[in-house]
C-alpha cells in the first residue's frame, strides 16, 4: 500500500493531536469513518488522509493491541469461576443450563485450557477432575 511521506503536503511534519489520537481509538474500537464523522466532526475525508500514514496505522494497531490484552486479562481472570461453573453442572447436572456450559467451556479454551471429559465425585467432598491429552482424542 502506498503511505504517504513523513511529511504533509505542504511540507509540515506530521504532529499528533487530540483528534488525530481519538481517531485511531475510535477506528480501534471499529467505528466506521461514517460514525466519526458524525460524532465527532472529523471529515471522512481527513481519516482518508490520516489512515495512509504509517504513524496512524501504528497507532491503531497500539490500541488494537492493548484491547486484545485487555481481553485476555478478563478471561483468564474470569477462567477460575467458569471452571468452576463447568464442574458444578457435570456434577449437578442441572438440566436446561446447555448454555451456560457452553459459555464456559468457550471461556477456558480462550484462555488455553481444556474442558474437563470426566468428572469423578469420591463421597462428600473429594471431586477428581481429569483431562483427555491432546495426543489421545
Amino acid at each position: 500500500m502506498n503511505r504517504e511521506p513523513a511529511e504533509g503536503a505542504n511540507g509540515s511534519a506530521w504532529v499528533w493531536t487530540a483528534k488525530k489520537e481519538l481517531a485511531a481509538l475510535l477506528l480501534s474500537q471499529g467505528k466506521t469513518w461514517k460514525a466519526i464523522e458524525a460524532d465527532h466532526g472529523i471529515p471522512h475525508s481527513t481519516l482518508g488522509k490520516w489512515v495512509k500514514r504509517d504513524e496512524f496505522q501504528a497507532r491503531i494497531d497500539e490500541h488494537v493491541d492493548l484491547i486484545v490484552s485487555e481481553a485476555r486479562r478478563v478471561l483468564r481472570l474470569n477462567a477460575r469461576d467458569a471452571a468452576k461453573k463447568i464442574v458444578d453442572l457435570i456434577v449437578y447436572g442441572v438440566p436446561g443450563h446447555s448454555t451456560q456450559l457452553a459459555a464456559a467451556r468457550d471461556l477456558l479454551d480462550r484462555v488455553g485450557l481444556k474442558m474437563p471429559d470426566k468428572v469423578e465425585q469420591h463421597g462428600d467432598l473429594s471431586i477428581t477432575v481429569r483431562y483427555v491429552d491432546s495426543d489421545e482424542g
